[in-house]
C-alpha cells in the first residue's frame, strides 16, 4: 500500500515542479514583467522596420496636359517633405515655366 502512495506522490511532485519551473517565465502564455523589461526583444525595433521608416517613396510628377514632358520623379520621404506645402513649393522651383505654370503647383492628382 505504501508502494502505491509513494507512487502517486511523485507524480504530483513532478507535476509541481513542471508548473513551478514554467510559471516563471509565462503566465497565461504571456511573459512575465520582469522578463519584459530586461528582453531586448521588446524594447528595440527590428532592423526591417526602421528601414521601412526611413525608405523613400519614389514618385513620378507630371504637368498637366503636356503630352511631351517625360515627368520628373522626387523621392519622397518625412524627413526631406515636413509638410504638403514644402512639396508644393519644391515643384513649383523644379518645374515651373513662366509659360506653363504661371502660378506655380497648387494641386496633385493621382493616375
Amino acid at each position: 500500500m505504501s508502494f502505491g502512495r509513494d507512487m502517486e506522490l511523485e507524480h504530483f511532485d513532478e507535476r509541481d515542479k513542471a508548473q513551478r519551473y514554467s510559471r516563471g517565465s509565462r503566465v497565461n502564455g504571456l511573459p512575465s514583467p520582469t522578463h519584459s523589461a530586461h528582453c531586448s526583444f521588446y524594447r528595440t525595433r527590428t532592423l526591417q522596420t526602421l528601414s521601412s521608416e526611413k525608405k523613400a517613396k519614389k514618385v513620378r510628377f507630371y504637368r498637366n496636359g503636356d503630352r511631351y514632358f517625360k515627368g520628373i520623379v522626387y523621392a519622397i520621404s518625412p524627413d526631406r517633405f515636413r509638410s504638403f506645402e514644402a512639396l508644393l513649393a519644391d515643384l513649383t522651383r523644379t518645374l515651373s515655366d513662366n509659360v506653363n505654370l504661371p502660378q506655380g503647383v497648387r494641386t496633385i492628382y493621382t493616375i
